[in-house]
């Protein structure tokens, strides 16, 4: 209610409901749906037409992300990794990684913590397609918004 108030425009995805940060937990089935509904809001603000830049809290930029203009359909976040030793992340960041890397190297996956994407009928169809596996899953050990965009990529 903040937001609107102070004319900030905004999507709140009405099917959320509250969540708390016990039901979020990194990787926990209830993270792994909440990601999930990035995708029903950036689908839905797709298809309305509007061109749509995503960057998760946790994101920091240095610079203006946005400085140079953006020629591509899609613009997702690639390189480096993580790997997980005593609760930390480290790794340095992969340089062979770059925008025309193949989805299919594990180093080289997409990062859906930030991304732009413009509203046509191909990522149109992307996000349907993701939208509707994470719509599709069941049961325990739900898989989280970033895996399922990459085997779709693939």
């Amino acid at each position: 209610r903040r937001l609107y108030d102070r004319g900030i425009p905004h999507y709140t995805d009405p099917n959320l409901g509250g969540v708390g940060t016990k039901e979020v937990k990194w990787l926990s089935d209830g993270y792994n749906r909440l990601v999930c509904h990035k995708v029903t809001a950036v689908l839905t603000l797709l298809s309305m037409g509007l061109n749509v830049a995503l960057i998760d809290a946790d994101v920091l930029a240095f610079a203006d992300p946005f400085a140079q203009p953006l020629k591509a359909d899609i613009t997702f976040q690639y390189g480096g990794y993580a790997a997980v030793n005593d609760s930390t992340f480290s790794a340095p960041l992969d340089p062979t990684c770059h925008t025309d890397a193949l989805v299919s190297d594990r180093l080289c996956d997409v990062n859906t913590g930030f991304y732009f994407v413009r509203s046509n009928a191909q990522t149109l169809a992307l996000f349907q397609r993701v939208d509707q596996k994470c719509k599709s899953q069941s049961g325990p050990n739900l898989v989280d918004d970033q895996t399922i965009m990459n085997d779709v990529l693939q």
